[in-house]
């Protein structure tokens, strides 16, 4: 029981306030429609108009919709006249004698100033013309003189046709609205990018570097020295030694006492040591400037070391120093 009450006292406060909303509505159009008369007793019919489109907002009434239709005549919109008149004739609440007057002296006015279209289209479509709704589709749409834009949108598919309409006369419109076609999607331009800078390459490195032609060259040199000098010195050498053979056998007593073959002996003796020695320092010379020149030939080339040879006489032939 409780409950049924809470339930009835529920839909009575829902009702009040969908009552007290209405009423508030029709204050609010009743004073903008007020405005509206007070503005047109004064033959400020373009003000009106605004006061009266402002009223049928909130609440729509075949009052309002016959005092708009006269603003809208004598403030020079005959085609918006046209179209309320129009809609005052279908009000359930318009007076019939009025209608019958209406239809006789001001409809015949306010048709032959404007444009009027038959827009046919298939059932279920949305019409627009100029982009604001048109409905009663079934009578005539009235439009101004000049040139209008009809479109009608069905199941996503949509037809636009453009017109130019005439005073007075009508023209049929129909519309198919066929598959909305979107433009290909083009796609942007890919960013312009620097090219890259080639790729940086190490000059190919030869075998053959200026410190491998100089250890080819020492080499050459110890090689061609040491066999020379060794050649020669072994040649002084053993020509000294056949002197001092032949030289001795003229003495056989020996060197006794002082004496120019003695003398002579002694000299040879001393020519031919030298000359055994000066073979063996050009051997071992030319053999180490070999080594020295496989050394330079043979070890790795090392970046950015910078190759410098020097070759100076010294006491046993010649020395070589450098940086490798």
């Amino acid at each position: 029981m409780r409950t049924r009450l809470a339930f009835s006292a529920l839909l009575s406060v829902a009702l009040l306030s969908t009552h007290a909303s209405a009423d508030e509505m029709s204050k609010e159009a009743e004073a903008r429609f007020q405005e509206g008369l007070e503005l047109a007793k004064g033959g400020k019919y373009e003000e009106a108009r605004a006061k009266f489109l402002q009223s049928l907002a909130v609440s729509k009434s075949s009052k309002t919709l016959l005092n708009l239709t006269i603003a809208e005549k004598n403030s020079g919109h005959p085609s918006d006249a046209l179209r309320h008149l129009r809609a005052y004739f279908r009000e359930p609440g318009a007076n019939a004698q009025k209608v019958a007057d209406l239809k006789k002296e001001l409809f015949p006015q306010l048709y032959s100033q404007s444009a009027h279209l038959k827009i046919e289209a298939p059932l279920g479509s949305a019409v627009s013309v100029d982009g604001e709704p048109a409905d009663h589709l079934d009578e005539e749409y009235d439009v101004a003189p000049g040139p209008h834009v009809i479109a009608a949108l069905l199941n996503g598919k949509r037809e636009t046709r453009s017109i130019v309409g005439e005073k007075g006369a009508t023209q049929t419109v129909s519309l198919a609205p066929t598959e909305v076609t979107t433009p290909p999607r083009i796609a942007p331009p890919a960013p312009l990018t620097p090219n890259p800078p080639p790729p940086t390459t190490e000059p190919s490195s030869s075998f053959w570097t200026t410190r491998r032609w100089v250890g080819v060259g020492v080499a050459g040199i110890g090689l061609v020295g040491g066999v020379v000098g060794f050649a020669v010195a072994r040649g002084s050498a053993s020509s000294a030694e056949d002197d001092r053979a032949s030289l001795a056998k003229t003495l056989p007593g020996g060197c006794s006492a002082p004496s120019a073959d003695c003398t002579r002996l002694g000299t040879l003796t001393d020519d031919r040591v030298s000359a055994n020695n000066v073979a063996t320092v050009s051997l071992i010379a030319g053999g180490a400037l070999v080594a020295v020149g496989a050394v330079l030939v043979l070890l790795p080339e090392s970046k950015g070391q910078k190759t410098t040879l020097s070759v100076a006489p010294s006491l046993s032939g010649a020395s070589v120093f450098g940086t490798f």
